[in-house]
């Protein structure tokens, strides 16, 4: 599944939410350990934050005498019309229509619900769009800061929380306020690091990492990423913007500190788990050979490996050729004077030189 998938539920029988049974449930492995892998939230009400609509929402959609079976799939078919044109279906109008209709909550609920509680976990999700109409303060600051941290801007997301500080409602929340601040070397990033750390361990180590190479305390970064990235060999959930930030610190160790790049070079040598991040790391090991020993053989080898289909991006290929022509490789060395004429000429003309 992506962002903004819908599961569709349909039963003869209403379903019951039993809140205390959640509650129960979220307390042993499997399903605490589910829900946190799949939604990044931990508790009933993380739950319920992503529910769209009850048995009553099609009825206020429209009724058709159509029916969706086995032999006639209505509905998916509908669905795969849809593939490649957002025009035709919008998550966030079903959710204002399903709002504006009352049908935003489950029907049958037994329990107690902390409804504010359900509206705050919401709002770590860069899919949804904030209503202009939006009058909750605690709503309006998680939104923004999340299109903050979504679009990279940490030093406005990190402005936006100290001037409307929130308490995170669920650890997605946890490791993004915990990074705006490593990425600014506070040291009150930690306690959340280490709050963060029974569930993601790879994750805490990444941002522990980034919190010690902006207080320059290098040798402390690099220790810190070893452990990460080690564990990111085996370990598939860490949430993958703060492991793509970790090799930012990869490269960043390295320029400063040539005598460490060539540990991380071989930090970077195996694969992720499930293939994550798999040429970008591989582009890191170019970035972080070159900056440690130049056109060396670790550089070379690097380039290598991206071989026969190499990005063209400026800067690879200026340093592919480089690389090729100091190291005498024969036809490799050509190819990439020729790529790098192609590419250099098809550019549009700047107005200041690069």
């Amino acid at each position: 599944t992506t962002e903004a998938d819908l599961v569709l539920v349909a039963t003869r029988d209403a379903v019951d939410y039993d809140i205390d049974l959640f509650r129960r449930r979220l307390t042993q492995g499997p399903y605490a350990a589910a829900m946190h892998l799949a939604w990044r939230v931990e508790s009933a009400e993380g739950f319920l934050s992503n529910f769209v609509g009850n048995d009553r929402l099609p009825a206020a959609l429209g009724t058709t005498k159509d029916l969706n079976t086995d032999d006639r799939t209505l509905i998916e078919f509908g669905f795969g019309r849809s593939v490649g044109d957002r025009g035709r279906f919008d998550l966030n109008q079903l959710i204002a229509f399903s709002r504006g209709a009352g049908t935003h909550r489950p029907s049958h609920v037994l329990g107690t619900v902390n409804w504010r509680e359900v509206e705050l976990n919401r709002w770590h999700d860069p899919s949804y769009e904030l209503s202009p109409l939006e009058t909750d303060e605690q709503v309006r600051s998680r939104a923004e800061f999340t299109n903050l941290y979504d679009g990279d801007n940490f030093a406005g997301a990190l402005s936006l929380w100290e001037k409307e500080p929130f308490a995170p409602v669920n650890s997605t929340e946890l490791s993004r306020i915990a990074e705006v601040l490593a990425e600014a070397g506070r040291e009150d990033a930690i306690p959340l690091v280490d709050r963060l750390r029974p569930q993601e361990p790879t994750e805490a180590d990444a941002l522990l990492a980034r919190v010690r190479l902006r207080q320059q305390r290098y040798a402390d970064s690099a220790a810190a990423l070893e452990r990460a990235l080690v564990r990111y060999q085996a370990d598939p959930r860490p949430d993958m913007n703060v492991m793509g930030h970790a090799l930012d610190t990869a490269a960043s160790l390295a320029r400063i500190d040539h005598r460490l790049a060539p540990h991380i070079f071989d930090l970077l040598s195996k694969p992720f788990s499930t293939g994550q991040w798999g040429d970008t790391r591989k582009i890191y090991r170019i970035h972080v050979a070159h900056a440690g020993e130049g056109c060396g053989p670790r550089t070379v080898a690097a380039l290598r490996a991206m071989e026969p289909d190499f990005p063209w991006a400026y800067d690879l290929l200026k340093v592919r050729r480089q690389c090729y022509a100091a190291a005498h490789v024969g036809a490799l060395a050509k190819r990439a004077n020729e790529e790098w004429k192609e590419f250099t000429d098809a550019e549009p003309q700047s107005l200041s030189p690069r």
